[in-house]
């Protein structure tokens, strides 16, 4: 592939790799003084390629896989939980020190979900579920025809719990016509609450 050309203002664009380009400046400085124009800007990985606009500045999002190997590879992030919905968690990055600024959603682990029914040991299963004993946990009824127990995701999430996830090929979680590419590690399920 030939180099590109030099515009007249000291610009051109060349390929980068992976299908991406680079921007690039006879005078290195005016690339940061047009970037600087739009504010303060931070570099954050993530799940996607995003860029984000809010009161003290620019955030670009970039992807952790990168269509390589290198940097940004983690394969293993942890997570301050912030919200809860029926098949994701609302997290934000945490580095043991500081707490990312964007929302990042990732799927719960999959027994950790709210299907309306699932067949185990060619038993059915139905499902109905109802406010648990907070915002972040739920209740559910589980019907297999004959007995029906409640039950409850052990053990609990709480606000600004710490989790691991992970990236993911396929989460089965789909937000925004998207499947979740980050999933929570770990061992949560549903079990019997029971009373003493």
């Amino acid at each position: 592939m030939s180099e590109s050309q030099w515009t007249s203002a000291g610009w051109k664009i060349e390929p980068f790799g992976k299908g991406r380009n680079a921007i690039k400046s006879k005078h290195t400085n005016d690339l940061v003084d047009a970037l600087n124009i739009l504010g303060k800007i931070n570099i954050t990985w993530g799940d996607t390629d995003e860029v984000y606009y809010a009161d003290n500045g620019l955030t670009l999002q970039l992807s952790k896989d990168g269509g390589g190997s290198g940097i940004g590879q983690s394969k293993i992030s942890t997570y301050k939980v912030k919200s809860a919905s029926a098949e994701y968690l609302t997290c934000r990055e945490w580095n043991g020190v500081s707490e990312g600024t964007f929302d990042i959603k990732i799927a719960k682990p999959f027994d950790a979900r709210q299907p309306a029914s699932t067949t185990i040991a060619g038993v059915a299963y139905t499902y109905t579920y109802s406010a648990g004993p907070d915002s972040l946990n739920d209740y559910r009824d589980s019907d297999d025809g004959t007995t029906t127990e409640q039950q409850v995701v052990t053990p609990y999430w709480y606000p600004d719990c710490l989790i691991n996830a992970a990236k993911t090929t396929y989460s089965g979680v789909s937000v925004d016509g998207k499947d979740l590419k980050l999933i929570e590690i770990s061992s949560r399920c549903w079990a019997k609450v029971t009373t003493e």
